[in-house]
């Protein structure tokens, strides 16, 4: 007696995700934390937030008219500066990231006139755009720090020397010299070319303040790490079927199945063993 057989494969593949895990580094200026951890196929992707510990800064200037400690809008260039501050602000709103350390205003005065009166200005520069600072974005006044500076005449020796003045070298050499600050002043005004062009082109843009603002700013980052998932044995039931194609010497015969279990590991078959259902034909 013969059979045909017929083979119908099942199979099956178990995956499981490789367990994820939260670490935290740390270097001199920034720490990093991870946040979020994925898989994506092959990769496991990793989110992490690297806060840096050493601070940024801007800087930004206001400039005042003579003998003035206001903050005047339309002078000079003082509308680009607070659109600028405006910009910044905005964004520290709308960035968590984002954390401000400390706001320095520091007040300068220009050195002509009298130094007692130029030091209280310079003062009063410094305070009246903080307090403009605290106001307009709502800080805390802890958060603002005030300093002054009256310039020295030898702040002006660069716009001197780049002058057109015939005697320029002369009125380098008097703004760096030893003089006091008075002898200086009375000395430039008794050349009244050279006062008028120091008056209108080198003091004004002395008479100011400067704002420094530190943060520091988060980052978000991204990393994919190449990490396939470990091979899982592939389970593999054969189902033979022994199909009787004709009787020769029996009159009595059964119809049986074979069920042969096999597992698969890197392409290599191993026998897990037999079960048969049925007599055999005798």
């Amino acid at each position: 007696m013969s059979f045909t057989k017929r083979s119908i494969a099942v199979a099956v593949m178990a995956a499981a995700l490789m367990p994820m895990a939260t670490a935290e580094a740390q270097n001199t200026n920034t720490t990093q934390i991870k946040e979020e951890e994925w898989r994506d196929g092959d990769y496991i992707v990793h989110r992490y937030t690297t806060t840096n510990t050493k601070p940024q800064s801007n800087a930004y200037e206001i400039h005042f008219e003579i003998n003035s400690s206001d903050v005047t809008t339309g002078y000079d260039h003082n509308d680009d500066a607070l659109a600028s501050l405006d910009s910044f602000f905005a964004e520290c709103r709308n960035m968590p990231s984002r954390h401000i350390k400390g706001i320095a205003v520091t007040g300068y005065a220009s050195p002509d006139g009298s130094t007692t009166f130029n030091t209280e200005l310079a003062h009063e520069r410094a305070k009246e755009l903080g307090m403009m600072l605290i106001e307009r974005y709502g800080l805390q006044e802890s958060s603002v720090t005030l300093s002054s500076h009256v310039e020295p005449w030898s702040a002006t020796a660069d716009g001197i020397e780049h002058s057109t003045l015939a005697n320029r070298e002369e009125l380098t050499s008097m703004v760096e010299g030893k003089a006091t600050p008075m002898v200086i002043d009375n000395n430039l005004k008794h050349d009244k070319t050279a006062w008028a062009y120091i008056k209108s082109d080198v003091l004004p843009p002395l008479r100011r303040a400067t704002i420094v603002v530190t943060f520091t700013e988060d980052k978000t980052e991204i990393v994919r790490e190449y990490s396939p998932l470990p091979q899982q044995p592939t389970e593999i039931i054969i189902i033979e079927e022994l199909t009787e194609e004709k009787p020769r010497h029996h009159k009595h015969h059964n119809h049986h199945h074979n069920m042969v279990t096999v597992y698969e590991w890197d392409g290599i078959i191993i026998d897990a063993g037999a079960s048969t259902e049925g007599d055999r034909p005798q």
